[in-house]
């Protein structure tokens, strides 16, 4: 078994960072879209609003992968620490890129029954 003398994968360590803050980016963008949109009913608003946090939300989950990638290609030959890291961070991104789509679609379809 080789002995560790690289430390942790930077890479690995970024990706799951990037994976924890798409649902602390949802908080801060729903927040906001609520607060510019109090009293506003339009349509179109709201789903320019839906545009921007999905392209928010897009951005972090490509770095998450990306990152994850890199950290998975670092820890490969076990010369440096964070393998599941890297995992956990492509894997949560996923989930929460997955429940941010799922629940914008339900929101559009809400919307085109108004």
């Amino acid at each position: 078994m080789p002995v560790n003398t690289a430390g942790w994968s930077k890479a690995a360590n970024r990706s799951l960072l990037f994976a924890w803050l798409i649902p602390a980016a949802n908080l801060v963008v729903n927040f906001v879209e609520a607060y510019l949109l109090r009293g506003n009913t339009s349509p179109v608003l709201t789903v320019i609003g839906m545009i921007v946090h999905l392209l928010v939300i897009g951005a972090l989950c490509v770095e998450a992968i990306r990152f994850g990638r890199e950290g998975l290609r670092q820890t490969a030959d076990d010369a440096m620490s964070g393998r599941g890291r890297a995992k956990a961070g492509i894997g949560l991104s996923i989930a929460f890129v997955s429940l941010t789509v799922g629940l914008t679609v339900v929101d559009l379809v809400l919307i085109a029954q108004r």
